[in-house]
């Protein structure tokens, strides 16, 4: 499994230990710092080069560049370190960072009103109103988080990876989660992307594998194929983001096999995107995986905003439509993209906030959090406007 009942265990015991959730959210991301400190050891440092990013091999045997974050969680797919590099800021996040595309009405509990920290930060609106209905934590929508990651290759890497390719194609067959394997017929899958890349003329295809699956032997029948499997590294990795924003600048264009947070990536980034559909078995560790696994997989509102992402993106076409940019906007919050002035306003705001632990906040730091969650709901920029006055204040 992706985690081991090692690191279950060890994570079990900081929970039963620490004196509140903010203190369990710091032992657990040192936990992590130790564990990525003793991994490095036995790896070497990445060299950002096109041979490196497109070999899955090399990849997984580079050094991870961990960010130690306040919030573990806020540390996968270096999404913490993205947006802190970009709006320039040194310190941890003081909110929580959910890690990808959430759909219906499931919210991470340790995330919420009693997470520690002042707020959460998500993609868009159609997410932030599923959390408000369900809790009172403030809210900031920033949009996709790959558009604050870095190129991982520099210009002339990015030349020279793309003259080795010609013209891509990149497939994201449905992954693995924690302590839960995920099966589908990779056979079919393998099918159809052959047809497409001989379709649109395509040199090369593109497997981009996540690291469980890789490291479990899945790379295999997509490499006998003939196509070349890619990997964006471990989730606790602060090049994932980055690697994976320099393999989908490489195709020209994308498919996957299921839903999931690449989607809208692809598609910000300016990658058409088509989804072929196909059923896939979940089998967890525990009873308890399982059951977690139905429930997130059953919700009403989680089934029909599945259904209107998947409907517009299962018909191939030459570009991005307008349909799909709409549902792209609406779940990935596209338009909820900030500069890094208004980055540093936020996270400012929040350092206030989080600085009032256990106290009353000042009212107009109250007054600024409700702001930013209006605006993250998708009110009028007004809002929003009033917003950034109140913070720059």
């Amino acid at each position: 499994m992706i985690e081991s009942f090692g690191h279950r265990f060890a994570k079990s015991t900081i929970s039963l230990v620490a004196p509140d959730e903010l203190s369990r959210k710091k032992a657990v991301s040192s936990y992590y710092a130790v564990k990525f400190w003793l991994h490095n050891k036995r790896r070497v440092m990445s060299d950002h080069t096109a041979e490196e990013l497109l070999s899955w091999q090399r990849v997984m045997d580079s050094k991870v560049k961990y960010s130690k974050e306040i919030y573990r969680g806020n540390s996968l797919y270096g999404a913490g370190r993205a947006l802190r590099e970009y709006a320039g800021i040194l310190s941890p996040l003081k909110a929580c960072i959910e890690h990808g595309l959430y759909l219906g009405n499931y919210a991470n509990p340790l995330e919420l009103d009693k997470s520690g920290l002042p707020a959460i930060v998500t993609f868009g609106p159609a997410r932030a109103r599923h959390i408000r209905d369900s809790s009172s934590v403030p809210i900031l929508a920033v949009g996709p988080y790959i558009a604050y990651a870095e190129d991982y290759l520099a210009e002339d890497q990015m030349a020279r990876a793309k003259q080795m390719l010609g013209r891509t194609l990149l497939a994201f067959p449905s992954h693995s989660v924690d302590y839960i394997k995920k099966r589908f017929d990779v056979p079919r899958y393998i099918e159809h992307l052959k047809a497409r890349a001989e379709d649109e003329g395509m040199d090369t295809v593109l497997v981009s594998l996540y690291f469980a699956d890789v490291l479990n032997g899945a790379a295999e029948p997509y490499e006998r194929a003939g196509f070349k499997v890619v990997t964006s590294g471990y989730r606790e990795d602060s090049n994932f983001l980055p690697r994976l924003r320099s393999l989908i600048l490489l195709a020209d264009s994308t498919s996957s096999n299921s839903m999931g947070t690449h989607i809208g990536y692809c598609v910000y980034l300016g990658r058409p995107h088509c989804v072929f559909q196909q059923d896939w078995i979940a089998k967890g560790a525990t009873k308890a995986d399982n059951e977690h696994v139905v429930a997130a997989c059953s919700s009403a509102s989680g089934i029909e905003e599945r259904c209107e992402i998947v409907d517009a993106f299962t018909v191939p076409f030459d570009g991005i439509t307008e349909r799909q940019l709409k549902v792209c906007n609406k779940y990935w919050g596209f338009e909820c993209v900030k500069s890094r002035e208004e980055l540093v306003r936020y996270f400012d705001l929040l350092e206030r906030a989080s600085a009032q632990s256990g106290c009353h906040l000042p009212l107009d730091v109250a007054e600024s959090l409700e702001k930013m969650t209006l605006s993250s709901l998708g009110f009028s920029r007004v809002s929003a406007d009033l917003l950034d006055r109140d913070v720059a204040s």
